[in-house]
């Protein structure tokens, strides 16, 4: 004679073990979409930082420019403000003489005894007014003594 519950599952056994795959299924969804928004947090960080730095290397060809030179350069207008993406990237330059009393350019300017002109230039990208990445550099005009 056969018992009547030798084969098969009871109910309860069936309804733990759709709980545990529910729960299981939910948490891999979950990192599933974790990393897809990583990714795309990562992905517009390396475009961020890679319009940065081509505004950075575009002002610096701009100050080796025969043509163009320092003085251009260091004007902030030519270089308007862009969104690409979403991303919106501007410009900042303040430009200072050395020597002159301003902490910027003391501190940073080569030689103040020669009345060097400097500007620190700074790029930044945000992202819905949040800063994602930033360049700064520093443009030194040629010494006066020197042709530029």
């Amino acid at each position: 004679m056969r018992h009547p519950f030798c084969c098969g599952f009871t109910l309860l056994e069936v309804v733990i073990v759709i709980a545990v795959f529910a729960a299981s299924a939910a948490a891999i969804l979950r990192m599933g979409n974790f990393a897809a928004v990583s990714l795309s947090g990562s992905v517009a960080s390396v475009k961020a930082r890679a319009l940065a730095q081509d505004l950075a290397e575009r002002i610096l060809a701009d100050r080796r420019d025969p043509v163009k030179s320092y003085i251009y350069a260091i004007t902030a207008t030519n270089y308007p403000a862009s969104t690409v993406s979403g991303l919106a990237r501007s410009v900042a330059i303040t430009a200072t003489d050395a020597g002159s009393g301003s902490a910027l350019a003391n501190a940073h300017c080569p030689d103040a005894t020669k009345a060097v002109k400097c500007a620190e230039v700074v790029v930044s990208v945000t992202q819905s007014g949040v800063k994602v990445a930033e360049v700064t550099f520093l443009l030194v005009a040629s010494y006066p003594d020197k042709v530029s």
